[in-house]
C-alpha cells in the first residue's frame, strides 16, 4: 500500500476551472433539493392537508400540484374515496344463539373536513371511530335480534346506533331506501331523489320469488 507524507498532500492543487464546476454542481444540487422540497401532486380522490411546523394550517390542498414552504411545511394526503372496513364479530341473541359474521361497513371521509379529521385522529379514524361503532352496534344485536324476522336487526339497528352520534350525518330514506322490504318495489325512474336504491332480496322469506327490478 502506497505511503503518503504531509508533503504530498501541501502540493495537491484543484485542476484550473475544477473549482467553479464543483460550486455550480453544488447550486444545481441545491436548486433541486429546494424544486422537490417545495411542490408535491395531491392524487385523484384524495386532499392534502397543510401543516407548518406540525400544526394543521387549516388550508386543504384540492387534487393536482401544490406548493409548499421547505423544511417549514409538510402536506400530508387523506383518501375521500370510498373506503371498506370489514372485521370478524360475533353476537349472542335473546335465546343464548350465537351469531359469527363478518361486519364490513363502508365510509367516505367529506372532503372539506378532512383536515379537522387529521387534527383530532390523525390518520388512526378507523380505530378510534369506526371500530367503536361496530362494537357498539354488536352490543345492541340481542335487543334487535329476532330469529323469525332477522331483518330488523339491519338498517333498524344501524340507524338507531348512529343518531346516538352526532357527528354521523343520518339521510332521510328517500336518498338510500326509498321504499320498505313490505312494499312493493319501482324503478329506478321512480325515485328521482335517491342517490342510490336498496333492492330488498327477502333472503329470509324462502317462499319469495319476487323479481327485482333493474
Amino acid at each position: 500500500m502506497p505511503q503518503y507524507s504531509a508533503e504530498d498532500f501541501r502540493d495537491f492543487r484543484i485542476p484550473p476551472g475544477m473549482g467553479k464546476k464543483i460550486v455550480a454542481i453544488g447550486v444545481v444540487l441545491g436548486v433541486l433539493v429546494l424544486a422537490t422540497g417545495s411542490t408535491g401532486i395531491v392524487g385523484a380522490g384524495q386532499r392534502g392537508v397543510l401543516l407548518r411546523f406540525g400544526a394543521v394550517t387549516g388550508e386543504i390542498k384540492e387534487e393536482g400540484l401544490y406548493f409548499k414552504v421547505p423544511f417549514a411545511e409538510q402536506v400530508v394526503l387523506m383518501s375521500t374515496q370510498i373506503q371498506k372496513y370489514s372485521a370478524p364479530a360475533s353476537a349472542s341473541s335473546k335465546d343464548l344463539q350465537v351469531v359469527t359474521t363478518e361486519v364490513t361497513l363502508n365510509y367516505q371521509l367529506q372532503a372539506a373536513k378532512v383536515g379537522e379529521i387529521y387534527r383530532n385522529m390523525r390518520q388512526d379514524y378507523e380505530n378510534r371511530i369506526i371500530q367503536p361503532f361496530i362494537q357498539e352496534a354488536l352490543d345492541r344485536f340481542p335487543d334487535y335480534f329476532d330469529p323469525e324476522l332477522s331483518i330488523r336487526c339491519g338498517p333498524w339497528l344501524l340507524t338507531d346506533v348512529v343518531r346516538r352520534h352526532p357527528e354521523v350525518t343520518v339521510f332521510p330514506k328517500m336518498y338510500f331506501h326509498p321504499f320498505g322490504w313490505e312494499e312493493k318495489p319501482g324503478r329506478p325512474e321512480d325515485y328521482p331523489e335517491a342517490y342510490a336504491i336498496h333492492y330488498w332480496s327477502k333472503m329470509w322469506l324462502p317462499q319469495s320469488k319476487e323479481k327485482i327490478p333493474r
